[in-house]
């Protein structure tokens, strides 16, 4: 038996595929076997670290069935309640009352639970988007900018509580006022290096003049590099909420209305026109581009999510 402090320290640095060709443990052939299995797990592990931001987005997707199921458990309670009133108006008038009165504190529980879900699949879907934005060296382009799609067609509906008057500042077309505080975390169309970028907002300096105030933007483009104090003044919030048409159509852009847009594909605004404005609460914009390629002066229509469809004065585009 040999001393093993007399063997080669040579040995002990060769790699197990080495010492098997050494020891003829494998043939030829088998070596190219393992080593193209080596190549295929490290070509593996780099497939699953750029997948691991959109497994972020896939959770959130199932979080979101989740929630929506218990929505849609809720939401037929409404068609008991209308079924109650139907016989309540064949009772005499005390019990009649009682059962209204009885409908309509349902009828706010009911509504406060519905909103709740909402705010949870709101939350859950800024998260995951945000994560996102985190990893984008890890994305890729394509499937980047599918998210951001997602993301803002997912913008969660306005839904007054029950008893409140409707607020509709920040709602679809509707604008926050010029001195409002803007959320962290929330986003908005940002001019820098002299493109509108959509931009989220990461740390404030508040005034007692909310025009004065100022907001750390971060382009999502490029969240390491691209960061700006901007004053309140030079930045466009994105909508809170989405409106649907049918309740509030003065809550949307009419057809020709001059609009700044986040161009499809890219993280920039632009100036658009609407061409058509949505009609039901699942539609999007229809908008159109001036284009010096077209004859007609304008691009073909694309269509674009409320979330990306801002207010902005014709003066301030050209800004």
């Amino acid at each position: 038996m040999s001393d093993a402090s007399n063997s080669d320290p040579d040995q002990n640095n060769l790699t197990p595929l080495k010492k098997k060709l050494m020891e003829n443990i494998v043939s030829f052939e088998e070596a190219k076997d393992l080593r193209q299995n080596t190549v295929t797990e490290i070509l593996n592990k780099k497939i699953r670290q750029k997948k691991e931001p959109l497994a972020n987005l896939n959770k959130y997707l199932k979080q979101k069935e989740k929630l929506e199921k218990q929505l849609g458990r809720e939401i037929p309670k409404f068609e008991m309640l209308e079924e109650c009133l139907k016989v309540g108006s064949k009772m005499d008038i005390d019990n009649y009352i009682g059962l209204t009165d009885g409908i309509h504190r349902e009828g706010i529980k009911l509504s406060e639970t519905i909103l709740e879900i909402i705010n949870q699949m709101n939350d859950k879907r800024t998260k995951a988007f945000e994560k996102l934005i985190n990893d984008r060296h890890n994305c890729p382009i394509s499937e980047f900018m599918n998210c951001l799609i997602r993301f803002g067609d997912t913008l969660p509906v306005y839904i007054p509580p029950i008893g409140s008057v409707a607020d509709l500042k920040g709602v679809g077309a509707i604008q926050m006022d010029l001195d409002a505080t803007l959320e962290i975390n929330s986003y908005a169309a940002a001019k820098i290096n002299e493109v509108w970028c959509l931009c989220i907002i990461k740390e404030s300096s508040i005034c007692e003049n909310g025009l004065e105030s100022t907001y750390l933007m971060i382009d999502i483009e490029n969240p390491e590099k691209e960061k700006k104090w901007l004053n309140r003044q030079a930045i466009i919030p994105c909508p809170k909420y989405r409106a649907d048409p049918r309740t509030y159509p003065n809550a949307v852009f009419p057809e020709g209305a001059y609009v700044l847009v986040l161009y499809p594909q890219t993280t920039s605004f632009y100036k658009g026109i609407v061409l058509h404005p949505p009609k039901t609460l699942d539609e999007s914009y229809a908008i159109i581009f001036e284009s010096d390629t077209n004859t007609s002066g304008f691009s073909v229509p694309q269509t674009v999510p409320q979330m990306f469809v801002l207010a902005c004065a014709y003066q301030t585009l050209s800004t």
